[in-house]
């Protein structure tokens, strides 16, 4: 039978009762609240398999740093940061990273509204050069108090910003911002009335820049705040195929702690590094092997002396390397059928079981496996006999041996990556 034709035969065989192994991911929780910075006590794990793997119960988790992690191909490993505060921190594993506008403080803002709104309330030179519209200097200082009520909700928006650190969750803090929001919305509203009825008078036009610069800011900060509120965790996932996938879990401030100060959360740029292997969901695969054929049944050995054709049983193994085809059954349990050189153009079988030792780890398969091999060997002679004279027109004894197929105790070995090229020589 051709080598090809027989391929296909062997494909068809271990196709029949296959499994694939089912998909499941494993999950890394890391809990960024404020207190202790032991990893231990901040980092839980679910393995893939556990009954819980979708869900995020922390009483069914397993505690502490957990080992390396053996997942099915085809899944992911995931890192989920719980008690995350995105405001002053930005959270990374792997390539992918939370990132959030940094805070902008309002020292300057603070610093150009002071001296305007101390000209004013010392008024007697100010109206020296003011307009005289009715209205302007009453107005003037109604105006100012309104912008300064806006910088001064700006700068408490970066303190409910800066104290989230010490808190749990943002929730407190959302509800703080939009209290300060709205407040500012009224006076900015009431600032803008103002503004347009003496949009020409110089102190109002720069008291304008500072009013239009601070609510641009509460907007921006207050939106951020409730964005991050009421944002998911931070969850970083890596698929695993065919590699060993480390993920490092990285926390960086985005504030520098004050000298003296202690930091309420820790920060650092490896928090723990977990180390994955995925484990082999293929149902399906063709590898090199080496088959190993003992007690083939009949077969014997022929030789040549002083011209007499001799002959006796020959028990010797026949090693031959080739390519097996394999089918899971159940874990590590995989039907085999394999195709090796024979000793002419037709080629050596074998069909049986295997046990894929370490197979669960991609790049480290160990198969060992045992079966049914059949192999073409010599069991007598076409011409002649055993103990006569070689036939006149035989130069050597192979061409008067008679090979048949036998069948005969199989063994089989392979290891992920075993080639049976050959080297060419330099």
């Amino acid at each position: 039978m051709p080598f090809r034709k027989t391929l296909l035969v062997v494909l068809t065989v271990v196709s029949v009762g296959i499994h694939r192994a089912d998909a499941q991911s494993a999950i890394v929780y890391y809990d960024h609240a404020p207190g202790d910075s032991a990893i231990v006590s901040r980092v839980s794990y679910l393995m893939s398999g556990d009954r819980t793997s979708v869900t995020s119960n922390p009483n069914e988790r397993h505690r502490g740093l957990p080992p390396s992690l053996r997942i099915p191909q085809g899944s992911s490993v995931c890192v989920v940061v719980e008690h995350a505060n995105p405001l002053l921190y930005t959270y990374a594993a792997a390539s992918k990273t939370v990132t959030v506008q940094a805070t902008t403080g309002l020292a300057g803002l603070l610093s150009s509204i002071i001296p305007i709104i101390t000209a004013i309330e010392k008024s007697s030179n100010a109206r020296g050069y003011l307009p005289a519209t009715r209205n302007v200097e009453s107005d003037l200082p109604e105006y100012a108090r309104r912008v300064q009520h806006i910088a001064d909700i700006a700068s408490n928006l970066d303190d409910v910003r800066n104290n989230t650190d010490a808190a749990p969750d943002l929730t407190r803090a959302a509800h703080s911002a939009d209290s300060l929001a709205h407040a500012a919305e009224l006076d900015n509203n009431l600032a803008a009335k103002l503004f347009a009825a003496h949009r020409s008078d110089t102190v109002f036009v720069l008291l304008r820049d500072v009013q239009t610069a601070a609510f641009n800011h509460i907007e921006a900060e207050s939106q951020e705040i409730a964005a991050a509120a009421s944002a998911s965790n931070p969850t970083f996932c890596s698929v695993l195929d065919d590699s060993r996938v480390r993920t490092t879990l990285a926390v960086t401030r985005k504030f520098k702690v004050a000298s003296g100060d202690l930091a309420v959360r820790p920060a650092k740029d490896s928090v723990f590094s977990v180390v994955s292997d995925p484990l082999s969901t293929r149902v399906f695969e063709i590898i090199p092997t080496a088959v190993l054929s003992f007690d083939m049944q009949g077969r014997r050995r022929f030789g040549i002396d002083n011209g007499v054709v001799t002959g006796r049983e020959d028990k010797r193994p026949i090693f031959n390397p080739g390519m097996l085809a394999l089918g899971r059954v159940a874990g590590p349990l995989w039907a085999a059928a394999g195709v090796a050189k024979g000793f002419d153009v037709s080629p050596d079988l074998f069909i049986g079981a295997t046990l894929r030792a370490g197979e669960s780890v991609i790049g480290t398969n160990i198969v060992i496996g045992a079966g049914l091999s059949v192999s073409k060997v010599a069991v007598g002679l076409s011409e002649g006999r055993e103990g006569a004279a070689v036939p006149s027109d035989a130069t050597d004894v192979q061409q008067i041996v008679k090979r048949e197929y036998r069948t005969g105790l199989g063994v089989i070995f392979s290891v992920s990556g075993l080639s049976f090229a050959r080297l060419e020589k330099k």
